[in-house]
């Protein structure tokens, strides 16, 4: 053969090559897609990015800048309001080339020249193996055939035991090296017990032999990449495909193994990232409506080149366009033709939106709104039968074009509303709350939809939420605590320097109250609980109520613990006849009673609209309908850091009450009366306290923190509940001890009695009984 023909050969053989391998990629990106050609919905949830602006999309390439259809500006260019999702691919479907280093093929010239022409393959074994290579062989009596082995140049060494396998899959022969000795069998038989299988997914070298891997698959089915190896492999390579596991066993020479190894791996690759992705969201147009024109352009029924490289999936659900191709480029291109199909074809004319809220009230939303179109009507909402019937009327006696949107379901709007109805264009722009399902019906134009509804985006968003614990304390004001707790605070804390700020006329102090100071102190919870203790610890401290409630920003929250008392209001009595007196009752609530309305800002500032009052019935009075009742009521506005405490107090009252006890008639004679009776008289002063802590609470990862923390209280408490738990009742002696005549053991020692375990809910109930497990049946089946 001369030189010209070897080049023609080498030639030949790449270009086969590389014909094969491009035939088999176009085999794995058909089956891949194949799926998605019949598909017309989709059935899995699926969860959404929404794109906020449109420098978020991806820009377009230069060279796209550069075609004819990208160079018009306008209403041609791509929303970001109808791209829910745009992910572009890597266009990569197939691994980088790695030749894996070929095993027993020397590029160095050798000294080895084979000349067998018709020789027996026995022959042909035992002069590599056993004068070349001198190492031990066996040879099965199976084994039969001969070969014709000619070299024109010398060889190496190396390159021989590949020739030796190749002239023995010829003849169906394989050989196996095991424990140091070559065997040289029938290929049917290497797998009985000579051939240890081996993972194909390792850096092990492959063996100078006969083998066996198992190829695990990561991102193709089992299935497919058989299809794909079955043109170029010998029969007997794949051994089984293990679908359940997704895994191949392939059997070969070192050769054939490296050849199909390095294919496998050229086709094992993620190719959804390789696949460009985007959903399209129309807002003009139906979504099966904009599919079937994009597949007039794109799609197979096309005459041209891109037919069935771009897959439209419509999901009417979403009234959106799924949008499947292996080019990114081709993407885009669709992004430009849905910008320009998607069009308001009633031009200018007014149009029903449907708007479904998130997070806001569709009466309040819609309230705001309507405050922006001052020359508009008030805004409506739409009565119970549905969203719809509010714009019948109207719409009954337009003369222009109208278009039927389909009935509604009871209790929910279609989201296919979003196409809208045409109207007058002399119509005002009318928006109405269908609180039922917490949705707008705007009817605007598109121009002023657009408006309306980047305000929405910007206002439907998830409001903060506010832990507020509030601690509401009584101090008797004895001794050092006779002029109240500001002068405690300031001055009687042993010579401690603290922390804690006091300003009368700070704009968060309270008007000053005859016969005590009112103020405001507002400093961290650590400083403020140690003067607490300080109190509690000597007995001068009685909390009212300590209350722990979580409440949306700018909304109120109350809390009232006490007694409704019943006061005559107004009484009335007949001048003429029967003298009957009626009286009007009301009930006035009486007790703790705390209202907050919190307001959080960017900086976590909170600042607070704090109502507390404390009130009950005047001893002596609550018999009557016209009790006195005593408040103490706090009204102010403070803001302090989300986490820190704010401290209300200064609201003193003084209750003096006078008794005489003695003998009778002799406790009452002047003079000497004193000496036959005891006079006592108690005075008592008090100062209400209420301390409040805000804590923002941004997320939910927060919210869960917050309630781990609660969790964590409750839990504490078990000891206290086990302590506590009343012990079980001493069994009498049976009949049979006190018979027999044995005397009990005195000092013997008895088992403790098991505690009642039992778990405080988070309602206060106590939980039933928790069993111990030794009192547990092992059976029981009651009867009937």
């Amino acid at each position: 053969m001369t030189r010209n023909d070897r080049e023609l050969l080498s030639n030949r053989t790449a270009t086969h090559k590389a014909a094969w391998r491009a035939g088999a990629a176009a085999l794995l990106v058909s089956a891949a897609l194949g799926p998605l050609s019949g598909c017309t919905t989709l059935t899995q949830s699926e969860t959404y990015r929404r794109i906020e602006s449109a420098s978020e999309l991806p820009p377009a390439s230069s060279a796209d800048a550069a075609a004819p259809e990208d160079t018009r500006s306008g209403s041609e260019t791509r929303r970001s309001e109808d791209v829910a999702f745009y992910r572009p691919g890597t266009d990569a479907f197939t691994a980088a080339n790695s030749k894996r280093d070929a095993i027993g093929v020397a590029e160095s010239s050798g000294n080895v020249t084979l000349n067998f022409e018709g020789t027996e393959v026995r022959e042909v074994v035992s002069f590599i193996l056993g004068d070349v290579f001198e190492e031990n062989y066996v040879i099965d009596s199976d084994v039969q055939g001969s070969a014709t082995l000619k070299t024109t140049r010398p060889v190496s060494r190396d390159t021989l035991l590949p020739l030796l396998e190749m002239v023995l899959r010829m003849n169906e022969a394989a050989l196996v090296r095991d424990d140091g000795l070559y065997h040289v069998v029938p290929r049917e038989e290497a797998f009985q017990g000579l051939v240890a299988p081996q993972l194909g997914d390792t850096q092990t070298p492959l063996p100078r032999s006969f083998g066996v891997r198992v190829v695990p698959l990561r991102h193709i089915a089992a299935a497919e990449m058989e299809k794909i190896l079955a043109p170029y492999v010998h029969p007997g390579n794949i051994v089984r495909v293990d679908q359940r596991r997704n895994l191949l066993i392939l059997a070969g020479t070192s050769q054939e193994l490296g050849r199909l190894l390095e294919t496998v791996r050229l086709f094992d690759v993620d190719w959804l990232a390789g696949m460009s992705v985007a959903l399209f969201t129309p807002e003009f147009v139906q979504a099966k409506t904009l599919a079937e024109e994009l597949e007039q352009v794109f799609g197979e029924d096309a005459d041209g080149p891109l037919a069935g490289l771009i897959r439209l999936v419509v999901i009417e659900r979403l009234n959106a366009v799924l949008v499947v191709t292996p080019r990114k480029a081709y993407l885009k291109k669709v992004s430009r033709w849905v910008a320009r199909l998607d069009r308001d074809t009633a031009g200018s004319g007014q149009r029903l939106f449907v708007y479904h809220l998130q997070n806001g009230k569709a009466a309040d939303l819609a309230e705001v709104l309507t405050q922006v179109f001052e020359d508009q009507a008030p805004v409506e909402r739409a009565p119970a039968g549905g969203a719809l019937e509010a714009l019948a009327p109207e719409n009954a006696e337009e003369s222009g074009e109208t278009r039927t949107a389909p009935a509604p379901s009871p209790g929910r709007v279609s989201s296919t509303a979003r196409e809208g109805i045409t109207v007058d264009e002399r119509s005002p722009v009318r928006i109405i709350a269908d609180e039922v399902n917490n949705a707008l019906l705007i009817k605007a134009t598109p121009q002023q939809y657009a408006k309306v509804q980047a305000a929405l985006r910007k206002l439907d968003i998830v409001p903060l939420q506010v832990l507020i614990d509030a601690t509401i304390a009584e101090i008797t004001l004895t001794d050092e605590l006779r002029f109240g707790l500001e002068w405690f605070v300031n001055h009687g804390l042993d010579g401690k320097e603290g922390t804690l700020t006091l300003d009368l006329n700070a704009p968060a102090g309270l008007a000053a109250q005859v016969p005590g100071f009112s103020y405001a102190i507002a400093d961290s919870a650590g400083t403020v609980e140690f003067v607490l203790n300080t109190l509690a610890s000597d007995s001068r401290l009685n909390v009212l109520s300590s209350p722990s409630l979580m409440v949306l920003n700018n909304q109120t929250a109350e809390i009232q613990v006490g007694d409704e008392v019943p006061v005559t209001t107004q009484q009335q009595q007949a001048t003429t006849g029967v003298s009957t007196v009626v009286n009007t009752i009301e009930f006035r609530d009486t007790g703790v009673l705390l209202t907050v309305t919190p307001r959080v800002n960017a900086g976590g500032l909170v600042t607070m609209e704090v109502s507390q009052e404390v009130s009950d019935v005047a001893p002596g009075t609550g018999e009557s309908l016209t009790p006195t009742i005593q408040q103490r009521r706090i009204t102010s506005t403070v803001a302090v850091q989300s986490g820190e405490t704010v401290v209300l107090g200064g609201l003193i009252r003084e209750n003096d009450q006078f008794s005489r006890s003695g003998l009778p008639l002799l406790s009452r004679l002047p003079l000497i009366g004193a000496l036959f009776g005891q006079t006592t008289r108690d005075r008592r002063r008090t100062e209400l306290v209420v301390l409040i802590t805000p804590r923002a609470v941004r997320d939910a990862d927060e919210a869960r923190q917050i309630t781990e923390e609660f969790r964590g209280k409750m839990e504490s408490l078990r000891p206290l509940t086990e302590r506590d738990a009343p012990n079980p009742p001493e069994q009498a002696p049976s009949p049979e001890e006190t018979t027999s005549g044995q005397a009990a053991p005195v000092n013997e020692p008895r088992p403790e009695p098991r505690a009642d375990r039992r778990q405080l809910s988070f309602d206060g109930q106590r939980a039933a009984p928790e069993v111990p497990p030794s009192d547990r049946p092992l059976f029981n089946r009651p009867g009937r």
